[in-house]
């Protein structure tokens, strides 16, 4: 197990040691790994390097100029691909979707109501809807589109006044 590092006591030498190896452009990495080699009972780090840059106001070092790495052209060829058959289960099971069930008889599930099913819940959970036909520029049927927008004329009953504001 490593023992805890120890508070360094900057003493003039290492401070002029560290200036010198940055002015010679290392990294606070290896300028740690060197002073750590030189000073023996001293451990450096990466990060006490770079706090006593900082507060010595030491200028930053200028990165390396990275050359960019020239693009790898693949030798893979790629070969056509294969068309699918309208299978999409495993082993060319054929998939059909359910077709929805419309059973005006009782409640619907999610997947039973079609586009123009009244979409009043009944009750709570499982959610099933009321499934009627619905009223024009309504979600809900006649008896639904009532009790939600407080009324619902038909076409013929409307005023021109409300036939504007529907429009």
């Amino acid at each position: 197990m490593k023992k805890p590092l120890e508070r360094i006591d900057w003493e003039d030498g290492l401070i002029q040691r560290l200036t010198e190896l940055h002015a010679r452009g290392f990294s606070s990495r290896e300028i740690a790994m060197k002073m750590g080699d030189e000073f023996v009972g001293l451990r450096f780090t990466r990060n006490s390097i770079i706090g006593k840059r900082h507060r010595l106001c030491l200028p930053h070092r200028a990165l390396p100029i990275v050359q960019p790495k020239p693009k790898q052209i693949r030798n893979r060829k790629r070969g056509p691909y294969r068309k699918r058959k309208g299978t999409a289960g495993p082993r060319g099971i054929e998939m059909k979707p359910k077709e929805p069930r419309i059973d005006t008889d009782g409640p619907l599930t999610i997947y039973q109501l079609v586009p123009d099913s009244c979409r009043f819940p009944l009750g709570p959970y499982p959610f099933v809807f009321c499934g009627k036909q619905q009223v024009d520029g309504s979600s809900y049927c006649l008896d639904h589109a009532e009790i939600c927008h407080g009324g619902v004329q038909r076409k013929e009953e409307r005023s021109p006044v409300q036939m504007k504001a529907w429009a």
